[in-house]
């Protein structure tokens, strides 16, 4: 039997399907490489957009005004400095009357003699009494270099009795409800080089006595909407001073006194470990 033939077909079919199975591969590669060149202009497109329009936005960017940045938003409640005793030269230094002749002259006796009067009314009842325990005071520190609070100790039995009353202090006080005594050194200090006061850090009850109440609660609240808006909580003296134009009745004692002021101190003070509406301990600040 012949079979060349046969194999012959079977070539001949073999060829055939050899080249449709090339051609539909080559027809799918044209397919493929026109769909990956399609998605790569489609992206060129894309890229060209986005740069566009970022230059745009950041040319309108570039030559608009920048808007202000709104206030800080504070989430604590505000708590003056000026109601506790950590702030350097809160009190009123008394040395500067020691050094006078006539210290019921200087300005500030009075103001002394006012603080007192606030702070110790069971003690003080009147401004007589503090006036006698005040020129007990200077006239024992005019005897003395550099004198203490504790070395103050007038000769007579019953100012010592009070006055000891006054430099221990009790644990607890509050002054606004007349409850417990406060320490001396929290409202009086003796700073040989001082001044009387310390205006941008003095005591609220301190400014009582210099201005008034109204006037200190004003103080307070400038120096809260000060707060409010991301800044310190106290008046630099430029501030502070404006404040006072604004009250020209209640202030007007101010332009006599205020030679004998200062901004800040720039010493350490001793902070007592008794201290206005709770305790607190002994600590440089």
């Amino acid at each position: 039997m012949n079979v060349l033939p046969f194999i012959f077909a079977i070539f001949a079919i073999f060829t055939f399907l050899s080249n449709s199975l090339l051609k539909d591969t080559k027809e799918t590669g044209v397919v493929i490489n026109g769909i990956e060149n399609f998605y790569q202009l489609q992206q060129k497109h894309f890229n060209g957009a986005a740069g566009l329009s970022y230059r745009s936005l950041t040319t309108q960017k570039q030559g608009s005004t920048p808007k202000p940045k709104p206030p800080v938003k504070r989430h604590t409640e505000y708590k003056s400095p000026r109601l506790s005793q950590a702030l350097k030269g809160s009190q009123l230094n008394l040395y500067p009357l020691a050094q006078e002749q006539e210290p019921r002259n200087h300005p500030f006796y009075t103001i002394t003699a006012r603080l007192l009067c606030l702070l110790y009314p069971t003690i003080l009842p009147d401004n007589q009494a503090a006036c006698t325990l005040l020129d007990a005071l200077i006239a024992k520190a005019k005897t003395l270099n550099e004198p203490t609070l504790n070395e103050l100790m007038p000769e007579d039995p019953l100012l010592q009795e009070n006055y000891y009353k006054m430099i221990q202090g009790t644990n607890q006080y509050d002054i606004k409800q007349k409850k417990g005594i406060p320490p001396l050194a929290d409202f009086l200090m003796i700073h040989k080089k001082g001044a009387c006061c310390y205006l941008c850090s003095a005591h609220f009850f301190v400014l009582q006595a210099m201005f008034g109440e109204e006037f200190t609660y004003a103080i307070i609240a400038g120096e809260k909407k000060k707060w409010e808006r991301g800044k310190t909580k106290l008046f630099n003296r430029q501030e502070l001073e404006s404040l006072i134009k604004q009250y020209p009745i209640e202030t007007a004692f101010y332009e006599t006194i205020r030679k004998y002021c200062r901004a800040q101190l720039n010493q350490k003070k001793t902070v007592s470990k008794k201290t206005q509406n709770g305790m607190s301990f002994r600590k440089e600040a």
